[in-house]
């Protein structure tokens, strides 16, 4: 997944 809010909320939780 390549999602901008994924990456703001698992930012070092999921390496997406």
């Amino acid at each position: 997944m390549d999602l901008p809010l994924y990456r703001n909320e698992f930012a070092g939780k999921h390496p997406f």
